[in-house]
């Protein structure tokens, strides 16, 4: 039995990824005893493994002193988070210019111009997704290009209406309708929040897309924060894989990898096309607010001032769809939420997503989305 180390943080999302690809390798493949200090990143120091002696560790080298740490114990170690270049410790790392690669390609389907980008400066995997975002955007005619860094101890530290407010001098000025890409989920919420006081529309003038995927945190943002999943899990499981070549055969010239990131999981903070007609995002607004309790088109209508043929016609031409359209489709999407992540019978279900019963749910369900209520909820759970 070999003995591994742990060295990853549990307090976000990526790191407890990490940690379920790595225990879905001891599960398939090997027998491993493990030591673990839970905590947020960075948390290690030298004590931690002090007396420890083990076989190998999978760390994310969060700072010099986690390197030295690691390096102190002479054993193969595998990183994954790629902070650290030029170490001689290979690594397992997402693939952060493909990450970006997806929310570009999400805010380009949508027919967004104007991109901006808000990560952490100093670290180097926001970095490189600012990079590769910045470089896509150069990319697209007429676009324009906007980014800023702040730092762990801005945004976590005593002035935080003086960080909100530095995000609203950020977001003000820029050019709209805005698509901005945040380096972490955890970004995604004070964007949210500048935009609010900035009376700033979410997803219609401005559209959000962050990283990680971290369910529980995106739920509670306001709208839901739409992010790509970087695939974490798949770190930690190759990471494992990797470790466990280095502790029994030993070989030479250990590469470190990437690992491509999945689908962007759409919610409200980007759900929507760029529109620079305020009527329109207006529209959209009160259909995400109040379809699922019996909106109607003339009340949408009614909402923007204008008449019910003027609206139709603005919308098709800028969408391609109906008002009637958005209003089910909005009802569909919550309707998949609410199967997807609640026990709720399904007459519940219907109820709160705005249709008159489970009969009705169940027949406009299966036309928009090809598959029935319960197996549109069993194959959520077993994913």
């Amino acid at each position: 039995m070999k003995n591994v180390a742990l060295l990853v943080e549990t307090s976000l999302a990526s790191g407890r990824d990490i940690l379920a690809g790595i225990s879905r390798f001891l599960h398939e493949q090997a027998d491993w005893n493990i030591f673990h200090q839970t905590g947020p990143l960075g948390v290690m120091v030298p004590s931690s493994l002090a007396g420890w002696n083990g076989d190998g560790i999978i760390v994310r080298i969060a700072d010099p002193e986690v390197l030295a740490l690691v390096k102190s114990k002479n054993v193969p170690v595998v990183d994954v988070l790629g902070n650290v270049t030029g170490a001689g410790i290979p690594s397992v790392i997402c693939d952060d210019a493909a990450i970006s690669q997806v929310a570009m390609e999400h805010f380009v389907e949508r027919g967004f111009g104007h991109f901006a980008f808000l990560g952490f400066a100093g670290k180097p995997w926001s970095e490189r997704r600012l990079r590769a975002f910045m470089a896509l955007a150069g990319r697209r005619k007429g676009a324009s290009f906007s980014s800023l860094e702040v730092s762990y101890e801005e945004k976590n530290g005593d002035n935080w209406l003086g960080y909100l407010q530095r995000l609203q001098e950020w977001i003000r000025p820029l050019p709209k309708p805005l698509a901005i890409m945040v380096g972490s989920d955890q970004l995604g919420a004070d964007v949210l929040h500048a935009c609010r006081a900035l009376g700033v529309v979410v997803p219609g003038e401005v559209s959000v897309v962050g990283v990680d995927n971290d369910a529980a945190f995106c739920g509670v943002c306001v709208p839901t924060l739409s992010s790509v999943m970087a695939n974490h899990e798949e770190a930690g499981y190759q990471a494992a894989l990797m470790l466990n070549r280095l502790m029994t055969a030993k070989p030479r010239g250990m590469r470190s990898i990437t690992i491509k990131p999945g689908k962007l999981q759409l919610r409200g903070s980007s759900d929507a096309t760029a529109s620079e007609d305020r009527n329109l995002i207006k529209a959209y607004q009160v259909i995400r607010e109040e379809a699922c309790r019996g909106l109607q088109v003339e009340a949408v209508a009614k909402a923007v001032g204008l008449s019910r043929s003027v609206l139709q016609r603005k919308f098709k031409t800028a969408f391609g769809h109906t008002v009637l359209d958005a209003i089910v489709m909005t009802r569909v999407g919550r309707a998949k939420g609410l199967l997807a992540n609640t026990g709720l019978s399904i007459e519940r279900v219907a109820q709160l997503s705005g249709f008159k019963n489970r009969a009705y749910l169940g027949y406009v369900f299966r036309r928009q989305t090809g598959q029935t209520v319960a197996s549109f909820r069993n194959l959520s759970r077993q994913n």
